[in-house]
């Protein structure tokens, strides 16, 4: 089967088929995890479409208003999209560089209360995982008892480990030809 799957940056928004992973967790101040979980994927499910908000590029300066706004809009677009067709990971990775102008992770702890929201209204897959001594991760972690349906991993790789079953719902690989974790025969989405 000829492969179907991409990386997505953005500001870039294209029409894909199949399964999405959306890779949401610090950037600013973290380290380029986001690099390895790519790596890791395609070696993994060869398939798999995949939205990583760090851009291939890590740029210098501040962004302008409009960059800021498309950023905002390409990842809305994505998160919406995985939720429906795929998996959303939420990878707190520790902070490497501080910037005293913001709190490490800011963003990517209001995005996870509201998917963590989705989840319990609609179900949308989450996996969550934890870099070791993630700062705040007692909290999340006691906040995740009460919803027992999201798996969550210590370090990228369990991480990771933890999202391909929940590919196997939207793989376009047919049964038994993938990572060999399907639970049974599989859709489009």
């Amino acid at each position: 089967m000829e492969a179907a799957s991409r990386v997505i940056f953005p500001p870039e928004i294209v029409e894909i088929k199949g399964a999405l992973a959306f890779l949401a967790g610090p950037i600013k101040g973290a380290a380029r995890w986001q690099d390895e979980a790519i790596a890791y994927l395609q070696r993994e499910v060869p398939v798999l479409n995949i939205a990583s908000p760090r851009r291939s590029l890590d740029r210098t300066g501040d962004y302008t208003e409009q960059d800021y706004i498309s950023q905002i809009d390409w990842e809305s677009h994505y998160l919406r999209r995985a939720a429906t067709c795929g998996v959303i990971v939420f990878f707190f990775a520790n902070e490497e560089t501080h910037y005293c102008d913001r709190p490490f992770a800011r963003t990517t702890r209001i995005e996870f209360g509201e998917w963590m929201a989705r989840h319990e209204l609609n179900g949308t897959n989450l996996v969550v995982g934890f870099e070791e001594e993630f700062d705040g991760d007692g909290y999340i972690r006691h906040r995740l008892m009460s919803l027992p349906n999201i798996p969550i991993g210590d370090g990228l790789e369990d991480t990771l480990e933890k999202v391909l079953p929940l590919l196997c719902n939207f793989c376009l690989i047919p049964y038994g030809q993938c990572h060999n974790q399907c639970r049974g025969p599989l859709s489009v989405g």
